[in-house]
């Protein structure tokens, strides 16, 4: 519907259900804690495939349909907790905080041991501000989960939420001055002046004493829209103005509409400044023909809630008579805290301009009776409730009714609020804070948000009776058109925020009220703002002072007492044994009895029994090692009686021992000298490299001191420069721990400079000199090669590694004779190969090959570069600039796994997703990198994981990413699966491919490749490769036609899209999770798909667009209190 038309009373959204999710009824809620009961297999299977279908959906955001689905699953099978837990995380999405705390309490009950359930109702305890409650939650995951980070840092950050409120309650002064009159007194003391430099918009000065135009506020709203702000002076001049105003209104204010008087009812604004200009274009601007009724929840969320609410007082300060605002939940310092109006306030006004504007929120009226002054018309609803003077009016309230039906209009004009913070429960709480909301069941029942509560449309019905009102308008809640026709006519929501925090995908809506009552439905999209996220100044209180205040003793439990004591008794018995070695060692010093420390439970050596050291063991003293068999020293004789041999010393029975150990050796090398000289033989024992000499034609040479993540690729290729290399093995450690290939040395391994050792053997002995010349001391990565001969091995039948650059057309020549039967080298041979004319570029070229991706350059993931933006007007949008690809490589280089550097390298790729080819090839090339560390390559992976994660994102060619990393993971398993193979422990490998395979069970659950793809990828990571068949896709079918690219990786390890094959879903899980986390609870991670950092179910320490969001209040990320996630994974880091 376009921004201009218009419904009656009578509109088809009349028919839609209140709710916007599958909602239960009383008798169904009062069956939340099921008992388990007997399930067919067909009726699971039928569950399954529901679960399927629900996943769909909500991977499509699709959350009605989904909760609806999930809800007919656990019809079917009420026994499965991933059900309830799904459907939990699907209504947290609704909003519906109540139900989903029902349903993770369920999946609780079903599975005891379901940390991920833990984890759910945690989220939904942060976002209806309970946090004490979300800390024993968050502790349960984590005794489930004891290696869970990402809960932990939740935790934490919960922990420090609650010190903050409590911080903030003990710095409050009793007595204080209202922040009004301290704004009077800085203004009268000439601290508030405005800069003599400013050149914006001015308010005019009459009898010093500042006054607002019409113009003043056509020129504001322009100098907003240009990024600007207003002085300081300005801003407390708009808000005291309008306060003026709300300080004399009642809580309950009349609104009478006389003839030709229109007034329009505007639902929550959420901050979205540029989308209000828009509403306000439609509607027109207050005057004295028609009226503004803003219906509360002006700020927060959006990231121009000043710009928003300044506006608005401004026009109540000039058109006192014709601009009305109600208060709404947002308007409170809890939900400013939490949603960012707080640090927006702060950030570009100061603290006491934050202080102003919550004081006078605490002034807004609380509702508004919007009265009709003419007769009904004759083709009004028949039977339509009637104020006594028998005309229309509407009860125009941010939330809804009350716990009782005894409330009346006069209750409501008493209720005391200016300088009142409502609470969570009371008649405050259900008018001030309006967490109620409409529902369908009849009567009354616990809110779906889980604070305040539900009312039927019996409840509307009978209120609108006793006060005479036709129906109740109402804000507070999302709506996918804009607004609801509810209860039978008498409850209608509308809902102004059009695509809700940039990811809502709904309409805005206004409501229009003539003088006879009729109303009109005028719907509006979303308009462009400037690039600037959702809640971009929320801010946290700083660490440094939240440490130097404690909200009381905490309260530790009996397995906290019970670790803190073993650690102590440890602690002692280390020092204990710490203080014997001490008294140990000082025993063997040699030094007078009378220096001994007391209480030594050792005698030195002759202190008691006069006796003498023989040197009979040659070796110097180490504490032994528990793995190692105790040194066992020969007693020394004791000399009394006994006296020395004359003219022998002890050194001399140490040269003795000395000759004889050398007779030994030369008899041992004697048999095999062949004419070499058996010193210079028996010399070599003392050298590293293997101990064999017997072979002079051997040309297999032993490698000490190796780089520690060396692998056997890698070393082949290495020694390839000197010749053809036939075989190649690595040493790897047995005892040590293992970590990754050569990073499991002992500390002493390491301290030695020893590194890992192996063996080369090249195909021609020539080869094998050359190697020992050019590498033997070589410094490779930091490690000083030892290269020495080692005994002959079998030459093998052709080579496994050899470089062909550098060898000349002798070798090219001999390479095409020996290979000329080989398909893999065809290349070589036919001219008119696709390859061909690529290898001579590569043979002929002057220039040194260089690799792909370099990951030895400059790294930081926070890098900019300020030519970057000027760089991307002169480049084409589906290629990367040189700065823009140079910056990517730099952050790829630092990545190491944490949220918000992910996010940030997500958010850059998104940014430049027409160019998702070369993104796409920069990633998987600093993947195929052999010298890169492990867990850099699994960090990358995270970051494919993210960005496919949000290639379903409203973001211009996103999308191209999933057809670009499918043609592209080939090669990547490929070499991840030499990695896996290469790892010397089981146990160590295992753990690499559990990590690799988590991931791709993520994508199976979001579906962002088709099921054969992924179970290629698993056989891939295996060493089995399987061809998957190409499905040819008609043009219809396909996505838009993009500019060729010609990749840098080969096609043949590639495999097209292949269209996803719908049943196979059914087997599978298909529980919608955050970024990172597992679909059936073996693992808890973000809480709204994308990667998490922050409570509040986006990311713990990212954003959507990128950008690190500091850890906020909502259970879904930190952030986010409301509902609607402010990000979709960032994450990408999974709930592990």
């Amino acid at each position: 519907m376009s921004d201009t038309s218009s419904l009656n009373s009578s509109s088809p959204a009349s028919s839609i259900s209140t709710l916007p999710s599958s909602v239960l009824s009383t008798p169904e809620l009062s069956a939340l804690n099921l008992e388990p009961v007997e399930v067919s297999e067909e009726d699971k299977a039928e569950a399954l495939c529901l679960k399927a279908s629900a996943n769909k959906a909500f991977t499509s955001h699709d959350f009605p349909t989904a909760a609806k689905l999930y809800s007919e699953a656990i019809t079917k099978n009420p026994n499965e907790p991933t059900l309830w837990c799904n459907r939990a995380y699907t209504r947290m999405k609704l909003e519906e905080y109540g139900y989903a705390l029902s349903d993770a309490a369920q999946a609780i009950k079903l599975d005891p041991r379901y940390a991920k359930a833990y984890y759910r109702r945690a989220t939904c305890y942060m976002q209806i501000l309970k946090p004490a409650s979300a800390v024993s939650d968050f502790k349960k995951v984590l005794a489930l989960e004891p290696k869970n980070e990402s809960v932990k840092a939740q935790l934490v950050s919960t922990q420090k939420l609650i010190r903050k409120i409590e911080f903030e309650k003990a710095i409050e002064m009793e007595g204080e001055k209202s922040p009004i009159e301290r704004c009077y007194e800085i203004i009268a003391e000439g601290g508030c002046d405005v800069d003599s430099s400013y050149a914006g918009p001015k308010l005019d000065l009459e009898n010093e004493k500042y006054t607002i135009k019409y113009d003043f506020i056509k020129s504001m709203i322009q100098w907003f829209k240009d990024g600007k702000s207003l002085p300081k002076r300005y801003v407390w001049e708009i808000v005291l103005g309008a306060h003026e105003h709300f300080s004399k209104e009642d809580s309950l204010i009349n609104v009478n509409l006389e003839d030709g008087i229109t007034c329009d009812v505007i639902g929550d604004v959420h901050g979205q400044y540029y989308d209000m200009l828009h509403l306000f274009s439609l509607t027109g601007e207050p005057n004295e023909k028609h009226y503004l009724l803003m219906n509360g929840d002006l700020v927060d969320r959006g990231s121009w809630s000043i710009e928003v609410i300044l506006t608005a007082f401004a026009f109540k300060w000039l058109y006192p008579k014709y601009m009305f605002i109600n208060r709404g939940n947002h308007e409170t310092k809890d939900m400013n805290r939490a949603y960012g109006f707080e640090g927006e306030a702060k950030h570009k006004h100061g603290e006491q301009s934050y202080k102003l504007f919550a004081h006078v929120f605490t002034t807004l009226p609380l509702a508004t009776l919007v009265s009709a002054t003419k007769p009904p018309s004759a083709q009004g609803v028949p039977g339509a409730i009637l104020s006594p003077e028998g005309l229309k009016r509407y009860f125009v309230v941010h939330g809804g009714l009350f716990s009782k039906d005894e409330v009346t209009l006069e209750d409501v004009r008493k209720i005391d609020r200016i300088g009142r913070q409502p609470g969570q429960e009371g008649l405050m709480c259900e008018v001030r804070l309006l967490w109620t909301d409409p529902q369908d069941a009849p009567g009354r029942g616990p809110s779906k948000r889980g604070v305040g509560i539900g009312f039927g449309p019996d409840v509307t019905k009978r209120w609108c009776t006793l006060n005479g009102v036709t129906g109740i308008i109402r804000s507070h809640e999302v709506r996918q058109e804009g607004y609801q026709i509810e209860h039978n006519g008498l409850c209608t929501t509308v809902f102004s925020a059009p695509n809700y925090v940039d990811q809502g995908g709904n309409k805005g809506a206004f409501i229009r009220i003539d003088s006879t009552g009729n109303q009109q439905y005028h719907q509006f999209e979303a308009q462009p703002h400037p690039n600037l996220k959702p809640m971009a100044y929320q801010k946290v209180v700083d660490d440094a002072k939240l440490s130097q205040y404690a909200a009381g003793t905490v309260r530790k439990s009996r397995r906290e007492k019970e670790q803190e004591a073993a650690e102590a008794k440890k602690r002692e018995e280390e020092a204990s044994a710490a203080r014997a070695y001490a008294e140990f060692i000082d025993a063997f010093e040699g030094q007078d009895a009378a220096k001994r420390k007391v209480g030594s439970g050792f005698v030195k050596a002759g202190a008691e029994f006069n006796a003498s050291y023989a040197p009979g063991d040659h070796t110097s003293f180490e504490r032994p090692s528990r793995s190692e068999p105790s040194i066992k020293r020969s007693p020394s004789p004791p000399l009394t009686g006994a006296s020395k041999p004359k003219g022998k010393r002890a050194m001399d029975a140490f040269l003795e021992e000395i000759k004889k150990d050398q007779a030994e050796r030369e008899a041992k090398y004697s048999r095999n000298a062949h004419g070499r000289s058996v010193t210079a033989l028996a010399a070599y024992e003392g050298q590293s490299g293997s101990k064999d000499r017997g072979d002079p034609q051997t040309s297999n040479v032993f490698v000490a001191n190796l780089p520690p993540h060396v692998t056997e690729q890698t070393l082949g290729n290495f020694f390839a420069r000197a010749g053809p290399v036939g075989s190649v093995k690595v040493m790897w450690p047995r005892t040590d721990a293992s970590v990754g290939p050569g990073a499991d040395m002992t500390a002493s391994r390491r301290t030695k400079s020893t590194g890992l050792s192996g063996f080369v053997s090249f195909m021609k002995r020539k080869d094998a000199e050359r190697a020992l010349r050019e590498f033997d001391g070589f410094d490779w990565g930091g490690s000083v090669l030892r290269v020495g001969w080692s005994k002959a091995v079998p030459i093998a039948a052709k080579p496994l590694y050899a470089e062909v650059k550098g060898h000349g057309a002798t070798y090219e020549k001999a390479l095409r004779e020996r290979e000329e039967n080989n398909s893999k080298y065809a290349f070589l041979l036919n001219r008119h190969h696709r390859r061909h004319a690529f290898y001579r570029g590569l043979i002929e070229s002057e220039q040194p090959l260089e690799p792909e991706f370099d990951d030895e350059g400059y790294n930081s993931v926070y890098s900019t570069d300020s030519a970057e933006e000027s760089e991307r007007e002169r480049v084409r949008k589906t290629q990367l600039g040189r700065l823009a690809r140079r910056r990517f490589e730099s952050m790829l280089r630092a990545l190491s796994g944490k949220r918000g550097e992910v996010a940030r390298c997500m958010a850059f790729s998104l940014e430049h997703a027409e160019a998702a080819h070369e993104v796409a090839d920069i990633i998987v090339a600093s993947l195929l990198v052999d010298g890169t560390a492990v867990p850099r390559k699994v960090a990358r992976l995270h970051l494919i994981c993210d960005i496919l994660h949000n290639s379903a994102a409203s973001v211009p060619s996103a999308w191209k990413f999933r057809l670009e990393f499918q043609s592209r993971l080939g090669i990547v398993f490929d070499h991840l699966a030499n990695i896996y193979h290469s790892f010397p422990g089981r146990i160590t490998a295992e753990t690499f491919k559990k990590q690799i395979t988590a991931i791709v069970d993520i994508w199976e659950d979001w579906i962002v490749f088709p099921p054969d793809f992924t179970s290629e990828l698993r056989l891939r990571l295996d060493g089995v490769s399987k061809e998957i068949p190409i499905t040819v896709v008609a043009a219809a079918e396909t996505a838009p036609k993009t500019e060729a690219y010609a990749s840098r990786f080969k096609a043949s390890t590639f495999t097209l899209a292949t269209p996803q094959d719908e049943a196979s879903g059914s087997a599978e899980d298909g529980e919608p999770m955050d970024v990172g986390s597992d679909v059936d609870g073996e693992l808890v991670d973000d809480v709204d798909g994308v990667p998490v950092e922050d409570v509040d179910g986006v990311p713990l320490d990212d954003d959507v667009d990128g950008e690190p969001v500091p850890v906020d209040l909502d259970g879904e990320s930190i952030n986010d209190v409301d509902g609607l996630p402010m990000e979709e994974d960032i994450d990408g880091e999974p709930l592990v």
